[in-house]
């Protein structure tokens, strides 16, 4: 997503300062970040999550089935519930500490509540049935 926003910035910041041969360039690249943006858009909501995750530092401490430096997102799964959504998702953005030991899990406060819920809601999928 945050590709996405820079691109768009790039492409506006490209048009307000371009020629005819520039806007042909411009022109390309927009159709390029339309097909982008409509491809994230048109992503069933389970894969959203994933994508999320892949955009963002998760990874850097979480595997789906392994613990790293944080818990597996399958255990985060196997813990908690639906229910349980508004409070992870507010973990992930202020961040948090002894829910799964001594390592404390950094802020994300440039995520929004939309993004970390989608996020939580891919996680809970992988719960153990």
């Amino acid at each position: 997503m945050k590709k996405v926003l820079i691109v768009i910035f790039n492409v506006l910041l490209m048009v307000s300062c371009s020629n005819d041969e520039e806007s042909k360039i411009l022109t390309s690249s927009s159709s390029q970040v339309n097909h982008e943006v409509k491809a994230v858009e048109n992503t069933p909501p389970e894969h959203k999550g994933k994508l999320a995750i892949e955009n963002s530092d998760c990874l850097s401490c979480h595997k789906e089935n392994a613990k790293l430096i944080g818990p597996s997102f399958k255990e985060i799964a196997d813990r908690y519930s639906n229910k349980d959504i508004d409070v992870l998702s507010d973990r992930i953005i202020n961040g948090g500490k002894g829910n799964w030991g001594d390592i404390p899990m950094q802020e994300h406060p440039n995520l929004s509540k939309e993004e970390a819920k989608i996020m939580i809601e891919y996680i809970l999928s992988l719960k153990k049935i």
